[in-house]
């Protein structure tokens, strides 16, 4: 592998000299790279009352352009079965890892919710009888009999608030919810 070429940057791929794997690389690449620009996102403000008038005609027409010029690029490498990363794109809604902030996208920090972790320190003390198991652990388990096993509970139910308060004041633990709804889950436009 150490004598593979790099094709991290495609415009300038570092490989020795007269490597035919660049050659096949440049012709029909497994993989294509494209950004999200700001003109992407929709039509530029010409003044400042574009906010409150909305865009002219010719502006919104100019972007549609620009667009489909982008998503046909985008739609010839997936046609061609290459992957595409699309860099710059990121969703508007920001999430910080808080109970206000994941409340905003989460939705109620009461709901139950069941997760699946390993921690030193167990949410409460009631619990300290039933192990975190993480994936690994609970595959070991899963080669034991019924008797070897015991009555281990391999998910958690609590409210959300106390998932997260557990990952915030634990940095150590690691959880995973599992199956909880995203009530603004942001989709790139380009997904279709």
């Amino acid at each position: 592998m150490s004598q593979a070429p790099d094709v991290t940057d495609p415009s300038h791929i570092l490989s020795l000299p007269d490597d035919p794997r660049v050659h096949r690389f440049q012709e029909d690449p497994p993989i294509a790279l494209m950004h999200w620009t700001p003109d992407l996102q929709g039509p530029q403000a010409s003044s400042a009352d574009d906010d409150l008038l909305g865009h002219s005609e010719e502006a919104v027409a100019q972007h549609m352009v620009r667009y489909s010029k982008w998503d046909s690029e985008l739609q010839a490498h997936l046609a061609a079965s290459r992957w595409v990363i699309v860099r710059n794109w990121f969703p508007n809604g920001q999430t910080d890892w808080n109970v206000d902030s994941i409340s905003k996208f989460k939705g109620s920090m009461t709901q139950k919710i069941q997760f699946q972790g390993q921690s030193p320190n167990i949410l409460h003390s009631c619990l300290l009888t039933v192990p975190f198991l993480d994936a690994k652990l609970r595959a070991q388990y899963y080669h034991l009999t019924a008797a070897e096993q015991g009555n281990h509970e391999y998910h958690i139910t609590v409210p959300f608030h106390e998932f997260i308060t557990q990952g915030i004041d634990n940095p150590d633990s690691c959880g995973n919810c599992l199956d909880s709804p995203g009530l603004r889950a942001e989709v790139p436009p380009f997904i279709m």
